[in-house]
């Protein structure tokens, strides 16, 4: 498997981390396996960023600066400029943990077919606490992804050619959901399949664009990806008779997010139009936790 093309092409789009990348960049370096090549494609960053990756001389780092076009269009970027076999993802904020590729590998040449591979990740805080344990996930992930996306970047795997093949969207007012949005149209043709080992580390930190509770910005956002949604022929074949449910847990996010904010008032139009989209909705969890959030915040 050692030869002088990498086997696997690890994609790092990467935006003002300079605190955190050098952790993301370490953790490819301590990989027990060792036929690779790191992109790190910073997406306009006006921090140190391009200092830091200077520092490692491992000739199989590549450095792309590119202008701000958010993460969307950095990781094409990467993908386009892969030499590998095989694409792993990985933000600049995460870190893979040492087996991740070998794992991988050993997944592949026991399952060659297998063009998306996805292994699990946990929650650390940036001492290395665990914050939260990784999900139990079904071994196909193509019906749960209906409900809510449980994909994280870090885990992903995929084959050169379907990662040119399925570009994510570059629209920038996506950015937060253009992995989600990605998800759907390669699940509306292939399988996702995941595997439970624990490879990968989502690292919590304030600057977590997860994190982020511009209410206004998220329901923008999610506006767009339903449109988006409602506009792919492919993701609407795939969701079928499940449209309802998603479009309903599409708005439930909107509604729990304006719940942690206060705004009470932007929280009930979306509860409502969960519940118009999908009447199962009120009862469920996020409901409880809407209302709950409402009722005693």
């Amino acid at each position: 498997m050692e030869n002088n093309s990498p086997f696997f092409s690890v994609v790092v789009p990467s935006f003002n981390r300079a605190d955190l990348i050098s952790i993301a960049i370490q953790s490819v370096i301590n990989q027990t396996f060792s036929n690779w090549e790191l992109i790190i494609v910073d997406d306009g960053s006006s921090d140190n960023t391009r200092d830091i990756v200077s520092s490692f001389t491992d000739s199989r780092i590549k450095y792309i600066k590119t202008p701000n076009c958010e993460r969307g269009a950095a990781r094409n970027t990467g993908i386009r400029g892969a030499l590998g076999e095989f694409v792993i993802l990985l933000d600049s904020d995460d870190y893979l943990l040492p087996e991740h590729m070998t794992s991988v590998l050993n997944i592949i040449q026991a399952n060659p077919t297998f063009d998306f591979i996805h292994l699990n990740y946990e929650f650390r805080n940036k001492e290395g606490k665990l914050v939260r344990a990784a999900s139990k996930l079904p071994s196909i992930l193509n019906k749960v992804i209906v409900g809510t996306n449980v994909i994280g970047c870090a885990g992903v795997v995929m084959k050169l050619s379907l990662a040119i093949k399925y570009p994510f969207s570059e629209v920038r007012w996506l950015s937060g959901t253009e992995d989600y949005e990605l998800w759907l149209r390669i699940a509306a043709e292939n399988k996702l399949y995941h595997f439970p080992l624990v490879t990968t580390v989502m690292v919590e930190h304030k600057g977590r664009s997860m994190a982020e509770l511009d209410i206004k910005k998220i329901e923008k956002r999610i506006l767009l990806f339903i449109h988006l949604c409602k506009n792919s022929k492919s993701i609407r074949k795939f969701l079928g008779r499940k449209k309802n449910y998603f479009i309903s847990n599409r708005f439930s996010y909107i509604s729990l997010h304006a719940s942690v904010t206060g705004n009470t008032q932007l929280s009930l139009k979306y509860w409502c139009k969960s519940f118009i989209s999908s009447p199962l909705f009120c009862i469920s969890k996020r409901s409880f936790s809407i209302v709950n959030n409402l009722l005693f915040k």
